[in-house]
């Protein structure tokens, strides 16, 4: 079956540290809503200095507003979102915005475009969900297939590499990201109602040995595990319907 993601690694890594046999035809990252739903911006990837192909087709992705594009054609994939990347920045160019992704940041474009930050006030959030209503409209019209929606958030426990269970120290950090997460959850997963399937899942810890290093998302084993399994459910039930 195929997938095609719009979140972050939350989402992404556990078909590849489980078994499975989905398809990911379509990986969209390091991108906020408010910036998808702004106007695009006209600058060549040749015209992005980094050298990974991925990162630097993340960065145009954003610049063009490809994911926006991407949903305005019909596709019966299985859709899953997750806003764990909605912690990155966001910032203001003239009449539209970027995300301030690390990819970005250590491009060269941060030394060619004047931009200021888009404080996250309640500015921010009426932009945003003014941005996320018309994605789920979009979503409701366009796409065909089940759109699951991944509310993930930030861990206030690791395994450490010893196996002893720690707290991470960044305690505001993590309130306030998952206040706004949990904002932007309750909002899709009301404007898209009976369109949406949801997967949560709680009780879980970060790993200090995980493949990309240790960060409040980062989870432990088990949870790809048990989001294989949850996804398996869901896509198990809707066929059998």
């Amino acid at each position: 079956m195929k997938i095609d993601i719009f979140g972050s690694c939350v989402t992404r890594d556990p078909f590849s540290f489980v078994e499975n046999e989905y398809v990911i035809e379509n990986y969209f990252a390091r991108s906020s809503l408010v910036s998808l739903y702004s106007r695009p911006l006209n600058i060549k990837k040749d015209g992005i200095e980094l050298d990974s192909e991925f990162q630097k087709k993340q960065v145009y992705n954003d610049l063009h507003k490809i994911f926006r594009r991407h949903i305005q054609k019909e596709s019966d994939n299985v859709l899953i979102i997750d806003f764990i990347d909605e912690r990155l920045d966001v910032l203001k160019f003239y009449d539209t915005f970027i995300t301030r992704s690390m990819e970005y940041v250590n491009s060269n474009l941060p030394r060619i475009l004047n931009t200021t930050l888009f404080e996250k006030s309640e500015d921010f959030f009426s932009s945003w969900e003014a941005s996320a209503l018309s994605f789920t409209q979009e979503l409701k019209k366009y796409h065909k297939g089940i759109i699951i929606l991944h509310k993930a958030y930030w861990k206030e426990q690791y395994i450490d590499k010893n196996g002893d269970i720690l707290n991470f120290e960044n305690d505001q950090d993590i309130k306030k990201n998952n206040s706004y997460l949990k904002r932007m959850y309750t909002f899709i997963e009301r404007n898209l109602a009976e369109r949406v399937h949801c997967i949560e899942l709680d009780s879980y810890k970060c790993d200090a040995n995980h493949k990309w290093g240790l960060s409040n998302f980062h989870y432990e084993e088990q949870y790809y595990i048990d989001f294989i399994s949850s996804l398996n459910s869901i896509l198990k039930k809707h066929l059998d319907e």
